[in-house]
C-alpha cells in the first residue's frame, strides 16, 4: 500500500511548515519529522484513527504538532486529503 498527497494536503502542508518556520527553523524541521513518523504509523496500521462514516475519512492527530491529517482507505491505496491545523475553523477540515 501507498501514501498519496492530493495537491491540496500537499498546500496545507506546505504552508504549515512556512508557517512554522517563519517563527523556528527547528520547529518546522520537528514538524516535517513527525509528519513523516505518523505516515509510517499510517501505513501499519491505516484504521487506527478516529473514522468519520459520515464523510469516510479518518482523522489523525499528528503528535506534538496541532496537525491532523485527513485521509481515506482504500484497497490500494491511503490518500491524504488534508493536513489540518487546529488553529482553523474545523467546518474546513473536510
Amino acid at each position: 500500500m501507498i501514501i498519496r498527497w492530493t495537491e491540496e494536503a500537499h498546500a496545507d502542508l506546505e504552508n504549515i511548515i512556512n508557517q512554522a518556520f517563519e517563527r523556528d527553523p527547528l520547529e518546522a524541521s520537528n514538524i516535517s519529522k513527525r509528519i513523516e513518523a505518523a505516515e509510517k504509523n499510517i501505513l501499519a496500521f491505516p484504521k487506527a484513527a478516529h473514522y468519520d462514516a459520515e464523510h469516510d475519512f479518518y482523522d489523525r492527530y499528528v503528535p506534538r504538532t496541532r496537525v491532523i491529517m485527513v485521509y481515506r482507505v482504500t484497497a490500494d491505496a491511503i490518500t491524504i486529503y488534508k493536513a489540518f491545523h487546529t488553529s482553523r475553523d474545523p467546518k474546513d477540515k473536510i
